[in-house]
C-alpha cells in the first residue's frame, strides 16, 4: 500500500564494515577517519543498527537515528555512546528497507490492486478492480494508537453472489504502534514536548470519465486512474517553550523532520521529510493545561540530493520488520 502511494519500491539501505570508526561520548557521535559516511549512502533521519564494538564499548552496539551527518561524523540518538578509538570492525546498517518517491518519472511504478468486500451472511461480493491508494492520513497522539487512513480509487466494481478470493491471507501478527513509544526529530534535535503529529500524503488521483463506457453488465468503468503530483503536509502541536519555531516560520527557514515509531520485537517504522517549511506557528492558550502552539508544515521535494546527507524525495518511509 505504501509502495502504491509513493509509486516506488522498498529497497535495502546502506551498509558498511569499517575499522576506521571511532566513537565519542562528547557529542554522541561516530567518527570515520576515512570520511566515508556520505559516499556510503547514509542519510539524515536513517535508523541504523550498529554492531561490532568490543569491550569496553559494547554499549555502542544498538539501534539509533542519525541526527546530523557529514563525511566524517555521524551524530546519533537512541544509543548512549562511550568513547573508543578506531580499530574495531564496526558494522553500520540502515535497518530494514526504505521507500521514497523516485526522482525520475520513468522510474515510478503504476500499480493497481483488486479489493473485495464479501458479506457472507447475505451472499454478496463487491469486487473493485484497478484500485490505487491515492492518499494516506497519519495521526499520532500521546498514549494512543497510531493510525493511518488510506483513500482508494478503483476503475470498476462488480457484484456477485459468491466470493472471488476464496483463501485470503490471514492478518499479519504485528505490534500496534503507539504515541508513547515514539521518537520525533526536528531540525537535528529531539522534540520532547510535542503533543501531537498529523500529516497527509496526497497523490491527487483522478478517475477518468468517458462517453460510451456503459458495459453489458450495467457497470460504467473508468478508462484509467491518473496519478497526480504527490504533496505532503501536516500539523505539529507542541508546548510553547520558546520562540524558536516561530522564528523558523518567520524567517522561512527549512528544517528536517523525522518520526520513529517503535514496535515490539524491533519491528519499527520511520517517516522522514528532509525539506520542511513551516506555514504557521500559532499559540493556543486553553482554559486549562500548558500553553501550546500549532505548527503547520509542507514537505517539499529535495532535488539534487545525490552525494549529500539527504534523501532525494519529499518523504521517505523506512520499514523495519
Amino acid at each position: 500500500m505504501y509502495e502504491c502511494l509513493l509509486r516506488g519500491v522498498f529497497a535495502t539501505g546502506a551498509t558498511s564494515t569499517k575499522i576506521t570508526v571511532a566513537s565519542s561520548a562528547v557529542d554522541n557521535s561516530l567518527n570515520d577517519s576515512g570520511n566515508g559516511f556520505i559516499t556510503g549512502g547514509y542519510k539524515i533521519g536513517d535508523v541504523v543498527d550498529i554492531t561490532g564494538f568490543t569491550a569496553p564499548a559494547t554499549a555502542n552496539n544498538g539501534r539509533a537515528m542519525i541526527m546530523s551527518l557529514t563525511a566524517g561524523k555521524m551524530v546519533l540518538s537512541g544509543v548512549t555512546l562511550v568513547t573508543k578509538a578506531a580499530g574495531d570492525s564496526v558494522v553500520i546498517t540502515v535497518a530494514g528497507k526504505k521507500l521514497g518517491v523516485p526522482a525520475e518519472v520513468a522510474n515510478r511504478t503504476d500499480d493497481s490492486y483488486t479489493v473485495e468486500q464479501f458479506y457472507a451472511d447475505i451472499g454478496v461480493s463487491r469486487l473493485a478492480t484497478g484500485c490505487k491508494f491515492g492518499s494516506a492520513s497519519f495521526s499520532l497522539q500521546p498514549d494512543a494508537m497510531g493510525t493511518v487512513d488510506f483513500d482508494v480509487q478503483a476503475k470498476d466494481m462488480k457484484t456477485a453472489a459468491v466470493r472471488y478470493f476464496t483463501a485470503p491471507q490471514a492478518a499479519y501478527a504485528s505490534s500496534v504502534m503507539a504515541g508513547n513509544k515514539a521518537f520525533l526529530m526536528m531540525d537535528g534535535a529531539p522534540a520532547v514536548l510535542v503533543t501531537g503529529l498529523d500529516f497527509e500524503v496526497q497523490g491527487n488521483l483522478e478517475a477518468s470519465s468517458v462517453v460510451g463506457n456503459l458495459q453489458p453488465d450495467g457497470t460504467r468503468p473508468s478508462a484509467a486512474i491518473f496519478q497526480g503530483r504527490i504533496e505532503v503536509s501536516g500539523t505539529v502541536t507542541a508546548y510553547f517553550e520558546n520562540d524558536a519555531l516561530f522564528e523558523t516560520f518567520r524567517d522561512e527557514d527549512e528544517i528536517t523532520l523525522a518520526f520513529w515509531m517503535k514496535g515490539d520485537g524491533g519491528k519499527d517504522i520511520v517517516f522522514k521529510m528532509g525539506r520542511v517549511k513551516l506555514g504557521s506557528a500559532t499559540p493556543n492558550d486553553g482554559s486549562t493545561g500548558g500553553l501550546t502552539q500549532e505548527i503547520s508544515f509542507n514537505a517539499l521535494y529535495r532535488e539534487g540530493a545525490t552525494g549529500t546527507a539527504y534523501d532525494d524525495s519529499c518523504i521517505v518511509i523506512q520499514e523495519i520488520a
